[in-house]
């Protein structure tokens, strides 16, 4: 039976080192790591900073896949409502991140397309930009997982306008089910492109982004819908802790997330 890693992402609510998280995520078990690419803060009083370009190294010094970068996504909205100057240097931004996951060689970059609920609708100007970042992608041998957050339409819409071996999504969870407007079902659209995964449980009111078992995410939903048989890649995880946890150490909470992960794993493996 297909057995898939377990990742979990890098940041999951516990202001500490770097260094330490990912010594707590090994020991948890889990095999891949997934990190936020831009330079971090290590304390509480933001002393002290880690350069983005140390974090693969002590992934590797522990053992750990790394599985992706997520890439900032502040005016992710003007790839579809920018000006020219803004959307070029836009794209310019995210090219510089695929070349950092070739230099660092890191195969796949996560980014959202549109946030905040603020537009509905994508539109040609948006996939002008995705073209020129997917062909940077396919020059320098990344992929790019573009995440489903506030309308699933806009990653459908990119999907369906730009066929690339290099292009698919990343799909959330959380994000999901509290999308708003057209209802569009990815996973059974587009599962065959399913490149990473952000698996969370909720409210189904906000993006809680809790471990697995914690909300009320119907599971047996995705597992109708999961790509089983085409999935390459990890079952990552995008958390943070739930209020009644907040009691939790840092250790005590990656692990019970490991034990749900496992959980579900096993779930939707289960094809029974």
């Amino acid at each position: 039976m297909k057995q898939f890693k377990l990742g979990i992402f890098s940041w999951f609510g516990y202001i500490m080192p770097f260094e330490e998280r990912i010594k707590i995520i090994k020991e948890a078990g889990f095999d891949a790591v997934s990190i936020w690419w831009e330079d971090e803060f290590q304390d509480a009083q933001n002393s002290i900073i880690l350069k983005k370009e140390n974090m693969p190294e002590i992934i590797s010094k522990y053992g750990l896949v790394l599985e992706n970068i997520h890439a900032p996504f502040t005016n992710t909205n003007d790839f579809w409502i920018g000006d020219l100057a803004t959307r070029k240097a836009l794209v310019k931004q995210y090219i510089g991140w695929i070349e950092d996951c070739s230099k660092f060689n890191i195969p796949i970059m996560v980014m959202h397309v549109s946030e905040f609920f603020k537009i509905e609708k994508p539109n040609v100007l948006g996939i002008e930009c995705f073209l020129e970042i997917v062909k940077a992608a396919e020059n320098l041998g990344v992929k790019i997982a573009i995440e489903n957050t506030d309308y699933n339409i806009f990653v459908d819409y990119i999907l369906s306008n730009i066929s690339s071996p290099n292009l698919g999504f990343c799909f959330d969870t959380s994000h999901n089910v509290i999308s708003e407007g057209e209802k569009i079902n990815l996973l059974q659209k587009h599962g065959h492109r399913l490149f990473a995964t952000h698996i969370s449980d909720n409210d189904g009111i906000k993006d809680r982004h809790w471990i697995p078992y914690n909300g009320n995410i119907d599971w047996n939903t995705l597992k109708r819908d999961f790509p089983i048989e085409t999935y390459k890649g990890v079952l990552g995880m995008e958390l943070h802790t739930r209020e009644d946890e907040k009691e939790l150490t840092p250790k005590e909470f990656v692990e019970k997330a490991y034990f749900n992960m496992n959980k579900l794993r096993k779930f939707l493996e289960d094809r029974n």
